[in-house]
């Protein structure tokens, strides 16, 4: 009698997401700075980069806890092509279980002034109203956001962000 092998699945959906890898380029003409980074759920592995330089990308882990997977939010400031101090804001929710819950980005952008006064518990609200893609223009700062998340990775989320301006 032949024995029954079972195989596991490597479908990146029926695994449990045990974090989130985000990558953040910087599309400015100058070095952004990390402003501010709240972890709902879960933490960062090393540590948020502290600096971004002009047309370069930095990547880094966020792990999550068992229960409720990776959920946080990073804002960097810089300026534009004017000399402005702006800011562009990232937040992620990438759950342990995407069955039951979607992995999620929101992203907003604009004067530094106004990104500095965000309520992070009004952010994680709109997060959760979110999807898998989000962009921003703000229009007097002509600066840019866009984010997208997907599961290309087992067990990890994949969480991408542009910050740039409109030229």
């Amino acid at each position: 009698m032949a024995s029954a092998q079972v195989q596991n699945s490597t479908n990146p959906k029926t695994q449990p997401q045990n974090g989130a890898q985000v990558t953040l380029t910087n599309q400015t003409l100058a070095e952004m700075k990390l402003n501010s980074a709240i972890d709902w759920s879960g933490n960062v592995a090393t540590r948020f980069p502290p600096t971004i330089a002009p047309g370069q990308s930095v990547t880094f882990s966020h792990l999550g806890d068992g229960d409720f997977g990776s959920k946080a939010a990073v804002v960097y400031n810089g300026i534009n092509a004017v000399g402005l101090q702006c800011g562009w804001l990232l937040a992620w929710d990438a759950p342990a279980n995407t069955q039951q819950s979607p992995n999620k980005v929101y992203v907003t952008c604009g004067p530094k002034s106004v990104i500095d006064g965000l309520d992070f518990e009004q952010i994680r609200m709109y997060l959760s109203e979110s999807e898998s893609k989000s962009n921003a223009v703000d229009p007097a700062t002509k600066t840019r956001v866009n984010a997208e998340i997907d599961e290309s990775i087992p067990n990890k989320a994949k969480v991408v962000a542009t910050f740039s301006l409109v030229r």
